[in-house]
């Protein structure tokens, strides 16, 4: 992943019955973590467990309304997603007024994405047999923070939710620039995201979330050319979540995340919404 954490060291895992335990360590203190192997398998049986139905648009609605994240069944979270790509686009198609390249690109965003969801969810649906079978057959084996089957499945163990990794799910895609404002008021937008859950690599921002709102939120300031990668997906109590992965491939990242908090904590301690120069 491309998310920057706190540096640790991992020490071998030592395997005890029906039990993992994973002993990180940073520079503060030891912590110590057992990730119980009769509740991974669990949280699996929760993943890989038939649907009656598929998602209605209102239950995804509520689900994104309520929580932002779409939890479930693999069967079920991975079309939740794609009806509510389906959902947005027809809205912003419907809602504002685009050309006819900007509507194509807008189809074409939503096309990639949900085609990248399809091959994901194959993808998922696989490996997450591959280490449910491995557990209930007593095959898996651990290294460090990771769960192994014999096929060479692996899923990360190490902290208090699992996550499985997808590889190679990934395209470029272009978003249109649906609001059209001036560079100085997209860039008060952009700048808002960069205080809070926007990253960089290599100068470029990026935003990774297991929300889908976020995902059409985020892009339309950072609209143009965007890299996008279903990245993985997390192991819940409830079923799985799915974390997206997408940078701005036309915008090059304009402030730290310290500056970027102290600017808008600035203008919230003076009231401003904006620059004076940028308001009236």
């Amino acid at each position: 992943m491309h998310l920057q954490g706190n540096t640790c060291k991992e020490v071998p895992v030592e395997r005890e019955p029906q039990r993992a335990v994973v002993r990180q360590f940073n520079m503060r203190r030891v912590v110590y973590h057992v990730m119980d192997i009769s509740e991974i398998k669990q949280r699996l049986e929760l993943a890989l467990r038939p649907v009656e139905k598929p998602p209605t648009l209102e239950e995804v609605l509520e689900q994104v309304s309520t929580h932002g994240v779409l939890r479930g069944p693999t069967d079920w979270v991975f079309p939740a997603w794609r009806l509510y790509v389906d959902y947005v686009v027809e809205e912003v198609v419907g809602g504002f007024k685009l050309s006819g390249e900007e509507e194509d690109q807008l189809k074409d965003f939503g096309w990639r994405l949900n085609t990248l969801l399809e091959q994901a969810e194959r993808q998922v649906k696989a490996k997450l047999t591959s280490i449910y079978r491995a557990i209930t057959e007593d095959t898996y084996r651990l290294e460090g923070d990771r769960m192994h089957a014999p096929d060479g499945t692996w899923i990360y163990i190490g902290g208090a939710t699992s996550r499985l990794k997808i590889h190679g799910v990934s395209a470029l895609a272009r978003f249109p620039d649906l609001l059209k404002l001036p560079r100085e008021r997209l860039e008060l937008l952009q700048l808002g995201w960069r205080a809070s859950d926007e990253s960089e690599l290599d100068s470029r921002p990026f935003m990774q979330t297991a929300q889908p709102g976020q995902v059409f939120a985020w892009v339309t300031v950072r609209c143009g050319e965007l890299y996008i990668r279903v990245d993985s997906v997390n192991l819940t109590h409830e079923g799985i979540s799915i974390n997206v992965y997408i940078r701005a491939k036309s915008w090059r990242q304009k402030w730290n995340k310290d500056e970027a908090t102290g600017l808008v904590a600035g203008y919230l301690r003076r009231g401003e919404w904006a620059p004076s120069s940028l308001r009236g």
